[in-house]
């Protein structure tokens, strides 16, 4: 299944995963067309690890509000709408997709962070790349395997707090999705002269640490990413 990327940026930023993990299951299932009975709601439940009915209804709820889905309450059928209808309803500003396997759910969080991390770097790094671009030579492609992407870049971008961005990195390197490496700057300074350090440069002050009583400073981590992205075609509106 290939997933709009401008979607699961949406979801991310209105802390809304698990509405999305509902719809891209009915989604799967099906052809978007199922009928909704109590047996069929708990075997659902099941495949999503949901341990109340509660956490489907609120979630379908959510849906069906933002018409993400039609539900016919007599005769319990459900029609899911597609990507293309849901474009009209969220700016889709990158055609961007990313390959899910909707028959694995069990890692599902840690794939969404991964995805949007692994967007933003390519954009940030061919956003860089396009100054430098000579006219009439084609776009150099985003294939490098380590990316420089500072926290606080996309914290801006998904209009997250630094701390919460660096819990989904950490989450998607435990699920396999990221590896991140970590990169320090020798300030030549021994572990005393860390305190100017912070002070001087206030802004920066949390990325000034101390290793084997020497200051260092912190660089933006180096990360690469398993998670593959690619153009995704939605019939014009």
């Amino acid at each position: 299944m290939n997933v709009p990327v401008p979607i699961i940026i949406y979801v991310l930023r209105k802390k809304k995963i698990n509405q999305l993990k509902l719809y891209l299951f009915l989604k799967y299932v099906a052809s978007g067309h199922i009928k909704l009975g109590d047996d069929t709601i708990e075997k659902i439940c099941q495949e999503l690890g949901w341990k109340s009915t509660k956490t489907f209804r609120a979630n379908f709820n959510w849906l069906a509000r933002k018409k993400w889905l039609a539900f016919n309450s007599k005769s319990q059928n459900c029609r899911v709408v597609s990507f293309d209808q849901l474009s009209k309803k969220i700016p889709f500003f990158t055609k961007s997709g990313v390959e899910f396997d909707p028959t694995d759910f069990h890692k599902f969080r840690p794939f969404i962070y991964a995805t949007v991390i692994t967007w933003c770097m390519k954009y940030k790094f061919w956003k860089e790349k396009q100054p430098g671009r000579k006219k009439g030579r084609p776009r150099k492609s985003c294939c490098q395997q380590l990316y420089q992407l500072p926290n606080r870049y996309l914290a801006k971008v998904l209009g997250l707090d630094c701390s919460t961005i660096s819990k989904y990195k950490t989450a998607a390197v435990k699920a396999g999705y990221l590896s991140v490496n970590k990169q320090y700057e020798d300030m030549d300074a021994p572990d005393t002269f860390i305190h100017v350090l912070r002070y001087s440069i206030p802004d920066e002050a949390h990325l000034f640490v101390v290793h084997n009583g020497k200051s260092f400073r912190q660089l933006p981590d180096l990360i690469s990413s398993t998670i593959h992205l690619k153009r995704k075609r939605l019939r014009p509106p």
